[in-house]
């Protein structure tokens, strides 16, 4: 509980530093929205509305509080790093918010690959043989999920004009090797849904894949073949991630059963 805490201190102290700064220097706010910060306005205005109406669930709750504040973070970080990086180079603020990141997913993919071969052992709880500083896999693997695309954008994306920029397009690179070593011993299927789906976004801005896509696209053919390779790929993986696990599959497939009946009930 004191982390909580912690991060609401935090989380306020920068808001109200941001605001004070902001409000000294009387420039004008920019809101700028993108269609992944739409998904995400939406998802919490869902989550906000869902918690109205549930009865075991409250919206002064410390977790939606802690929601809230990363969804506003989220927000603050996004502008402040548009700022500088639309000015042309990557300035010092930029760097070390950056570096931390990746710096901190490298050490926590570092102690996954050492519990794995038994030079550290799990953390909090030994029934757990990889699990990184966190209670139990499925998280650690959440928090792989998100740096694993961040970091690889950061190597792809990131020029070699400068020291900085060098250090951290290879920092992006040596974590996300490391991410992605340790992320299919944890066998969390959802984690290697969310890289997958990252990777693509990213991979959906190189030139040279939108060049390779509208050679294909232009014949009838080649449309055909895609979309089949493609059907034949998610019947694939999705055969695959159904027999790593099929007990849970099916858990999970019960409880949405239940879910879906309570939703009919109380659709709100």
């Amino acid at each position: 509980m004191g982390w909580k805490f912690y991060f609401i201190f935090t989380a306020s102290a920068i808001i109200i530093i941001i605001s004070l700064g902001h409000l000294i220097k009387k420039g004008k706010l920019r809101l700028c929205f993108n269609t992944l910060d739409i998904i995400v306005l939406a998802f919490y205005l869902y989550t906000f509305i869902r918690l109205l109406f549930t009865k075991y669930a409250r919206v002064d709750s410390i977790e939606f509080e802690i929601f809230t504040f990363l969804i506003i973070l989220y927000f603050i970080c996004k502008e402040f790093i548009s700022i500088n990086l639309g000015k042309g180079k990557l300035n010092v603020p930029v760097f070390i918010l950056l570096s931390v990141f990746l710096i901190a997913g490298l050490i926590e993919s570092l102690i996954g690959i050492f519990q794995l071969y038994n030079i550290l052992p799990g953390y909090v709880d030994s029934y757990f043989k990889v699990n990184g500083t966190f209670t139990s896999p499925d998280h650690y693997a959440g928090y792989l999920s998100a740096v694993i695309p961040f970091s690889l954008g950061t190597f792809k994306f990131t020029k070699k004009k400068s020291t900085s920029e060098i250090f951290l397009k290879y920092l992006g690179l040596f974590t996300c090797l490391a991410s992605l070593f340790i992320l299919p011993v944890l066998r969390e299927r959802s984690s290697f849904v969310a890289v997958a789906l990252g990777i693509i976004f990213i991979y959906l801005y190189s030139p040279k894949v939108k060049e390779v896509f509208k050679k294909i696209t232009k014949s009838v053919l080649k449309k055909v073949v895609l979309i089949i390779s493609i059907i034949l790929f998610l019947f694939i993986s999705a055969r695959i991630l159904y027999n790593m696990r099929p007990v849970s599959v099916e858990g999970r497939m019960l409880i949405w059963k239940i879910t879906g009946n309570m939703i009919k009930e109380h659709p709100l």
